[in-house]
C-alpha cells in the first residue's frame, strides 16, 4: 500500500513537468506489434539446420557433427583441458558414505573443487555417477547439506540432493562445482549482473568461447582424471537437472567418456523453449540453430544409454517440445543401431529432478562402457 506522502509526491512531480507540445494532433493509425521476437521467429522459421540428421551413415554424420558442435561451443577438442593435480581439502564420513572434498588444478592454471564419495563398505565401487547442479547455490546441494558444509539442508529441494540418493543406491559419486556458480561465482568485478552466470556468459562469447563449453571441458577432464587413477572404474555416468542436465547432455554428445547420461528437465525443441521463454544466457550457443536441432544433440550421444527426463508441467522446457525432440532423436538412435538405449522418464510435476524415477529406470538398464568407441 502506497503512503499518502508517496501519492502526493507523484502528483506534485506531474504538476511541475513542463508540457512538451503546445498542440498535438493525433492520427488514428493502427500500430502493429513491435516486439523484436517477431523478426527472430521469422528468421528461425527460414532456417534449415545444416547438420540436422538426414539419413547419412550414422558414424559419418557423427564425426562431422561433433567437430562442428565443438567449434560452436568454443573449443577444438573436448580433451584440451587436463587435470594436473588434486589436493585434499577435507574428509568426512556419515552413516551413508565416505566423503572427500578435493581442489583440482588444470592445465589452464585454474582451480575448482569437487566432492568424491563412496558408499560405506565400498572403497572402490565400479559404478560412478557425476552429479551436476543447475542454477542453485552450489554442489553442496547434491549432498543435501548447506553451503557451510556443516548442516543438513531443510525444506523441499525437489530431488536436488541426488548425490546422497545415489550413494544410498550403491554408486560412487563425484560432484563438480559449476563454473560461475557456488564457490566459483564472480568476485573480482566491482559491478556484476544480478544473475551469477550472465557476466561469464557474455564475456566468454566476446573471446570466442562459451560458458557451457567451459563447463563441459571441466566435466570431461574430471572423468578422465579419476578414471585413469583407478582401472576399477568400469562405468561412468552423469545426471543433472536443468543446466546440470544440459552440461551432461552436451558432454555426452561430443565425447564417449561417459557411458550413460541422464539429462532432466533441459530438453525441448528450440521453438518451444529457448526461442519463446526466458532462460539464462549460459544456455545460448551462437549459431547453434543454424546447424542443429535439439534432437541432433541427443542423437550425437548414441549409442550410449540416454535417459531423458521431463516434467509434464515444466514451464520452461515444455512437454510438447520434449515429445517432438524425443521422436526425432529416436530416428537417430535407430540409425546408430541403439534403439533401446534411448529411454524416457516423464514425471507428473514441474521443473525438478525426478530422482527416484530415473534411478529406477537406470537399475533396469544394461550399460556397456562406451569410452573406447571410435
Amino acid at each position: 500500500m502506497k503512503s499518502i506522502f508517496e501519492i502526493l509526491r507523484r502528483i506534485f512531480d506531474r504538476l511541475r513537468r513542463e508540457r512538451r507540445f503546445l498542440e498535438k494532433l493525433d492520427h488514428y493509425v493502427e500500430i502493429p506489434n513491435l516486439s523484436p521476437s517477431i523478426g527472430i521467429h521469422k528468421s528461425y522459421s527460414l532456417i534449415s539446420p545444416v547438420l540436422a540428421y538426414d539419413g547419412t551413415p550414422y558414424l559419418q554424420w557423427r564425426e562431422e557433427a561433433r567437430a562442428q558442435l565443438c567449434g560452436l561451443l568454443g573449443f577444438k577438442s573436448p580433451y584440451q583441458r587436463e587435470i594436473l593435480s588434486s589436493q585434499l581439502i577435507w574428509a568426512a564420513k556419515d552413516s551413508v558414505g565416505n566423503y572427500e572434498k578435493l581442489l583440482l588444478e588444470t592445465t589452464d592454471n585454474e582451480f575448482f573443487p569437487i566432492y568424491r564419495a563412496t558408499p560405506i563398505g565400498q572403497d572402490q565401487p565400479s559404478d560412478w555417477v557425476i552429479c551436476l547442479q543447475g542454477h542453485t547455490s552450489g554442489m553442496h546441494v547434491s549432498l543435501g547439506m548447506d553451503s557451510t558444509e556443516t548442516f543438513t539442508l531443510s525444506g523441499n529441494y525437489s530431488g536436488q540432493d541426488v548425490g546422497q540418493y545415489a550413494l544410498k543406491e550403491g554408486y560412487g559419486i563425484v560432484c563438480i562445482e559449476q563454473r560461475a556458480l557456488g564457490s566459483r561465482v564472480e568476485t573480482l568485478q566491482t559491478k556484476k549482473a544480478p544473475h551469477p552466470c550472465f557476466d561469464s556468459s557474455v564475456q566468454s562469447i566476446l573471446i570466442g568461447e562459451t560458458l557451457l563449453g567451459q563447463r563441459i571441458l571441466d566435466l570431461v577432464s574430471v572423468v578422465n582424471y579419476l578414471r585413469n587413477r583407478n582401472n576399477n572404474y568400469e562405468r561412468w555416468g552423469a545426471v543433472g537437472n536443468s543446466l546440470g542436465g544440459t552440461v551432461a547432455l552436451y558432454a555426452a554428445a561430443i565425447s564417449d567418456d561417459l557411458d550413460y547420461v541422464i539429462p532432466s528437465c533441459c530438453i525441448s525443441d528450440f521453438h518451444y523453449s529457448l526461442l519463446n521463454l526466458y532462460h539464462c544466457a549460459d544456455l545460448y550457443i551462437p549459431l547453434l540453430a543454424k546447424y542443429f536441432r535439439m534432437s541432433d544433440i541427443l542423437g550425437l550421444a548414441a549409442p550410449k544409454l540416454l535417459i531423458a527426463a521431463a516434467g509434464v508441467c515444466d514451464p520452461i522446457f515444455p512437454i510438447l517440445g520434449f515429445r517432438k525432440t524425443i521422436l526425432e532423436a529416436k530416428e537417430i538412435y535407430l540409425a546408430a543401431g541403439a534403439t533401446n538405449s534411448l529411454r524416457v522418464v516423464v514425471g507428473t510435476g514441474g521443473h525438478r529432478l525426478y530422482t527416484r524415477e530415473i534411478f529406477s529406470e537406470l537399475a533396469n538398464c544394461s550399460i556397456s562402457p562406451t569410452h573406447t568407441i571410435s
